[in-house]
């Protein structure tokens, strides 16, 4: 995620580029080695972006049900000026074969594949924050993704059904693939550090508003909503004086 968000720009190892890469990024860690953990450390990590002063969050991560103290841990940053970016979710396989969207179905014990699951995930699922799905390389909105009224934009997440997936960078100084919702939330993370840095004062509200409006419309499989596939060239424009 950090990869796709702020990957330097002719880096020694020359593989991608991110979508601002030169943000500062603040790492805070709430999930294990095999990427799980507690609600309770994603509370404690919003409570320290909280006191750090940081305007703009990226949430690759998701819960099914609602539970208070993570309400108010996000609305309270969002009460404070923050923008908060989270994936919408993604749908599980039994199969390892079949198309599992990302990192939801991987990862270590703690983490169960439920198939039932299809509404969208939280914080995504909250007004208080930007829900993103996933599109393929065919640009359409992937059979994975979890699509409900609270998903506002989506962007690239790549697809393992496809064999074409996300490259990013890896913690071995190298480059890897994955795909997923989480892939999506850290491509609208990055459009809107470029956004800040055009415009530091924008607001939560104004800019999911510009990403819809310069997006161009996909529908979801599974619901046949419309959501608007972000435009970074676009938003960017929009933004320049």
């Amino acid at each position: 995620m950090a990869g796709i968000m702020a990957a330097e720009l002719n880096n020694t190892l020359l593989g991608i580029i991110g979508v601002a890469p030169q943000v500062t990024l603040a790492a805070v860690k709430v999930l294990d080695q095999d990427g799980a953990g507690y609600l309770s450390d994603v509370i404690d990590g919003l409570q320290w972006v909280s006191s750090h002063g940081i305007r703009l969050a990226n949430l690759s991560v998701g819960f099914s049900t609602d539970t208070p103290p993570l309400q108010q841990a996000i609305q309270s940053l969002y009460n404070s000026g923050m923008i908060m970016v989270a994936s919408a979710g993604n749908r599980c396989a039994q199969s390892p074969g079949q198309e599992e969207g990302g990192g939801d179905c991987q990862g270590g014990p703690a983490l169960t594949c439920d198939p039932s699951q299809t509404a969208v995930k939280y914080p995504a699922a909250y007004p208080w924050v930007l829900a993103v799905v996933a599109t393929d390389s065919s640009d359409q909105i992937t059979a994975y993704s979890l699509c409900g009224p609270q998903v506002d934009v989506a962007a690239p997440g790549g697809s393992k059904a496809s064999g074409k997936r996300i490259l990013s960078t890896t913690i071995a100084s190298g480059y890897g693939e994955g795909s997923g919702t989480s892939q999506a939330a850290a491509h609208v993370t990055g459009a809107i550090a470029l956004a800040l840095q055009l415009n530091p004062g924008i607001a939560f509200n104004t800019v999911r508003n510009d990403l819809q409006i310069t997006g161009t419309d996909r529908q979801c499989p599974q619901t046949g909503q419309y959501v608007k596939r972000i435009n970074v060239h676009n938003i960017v424009q929009a933004l320049l004086p």
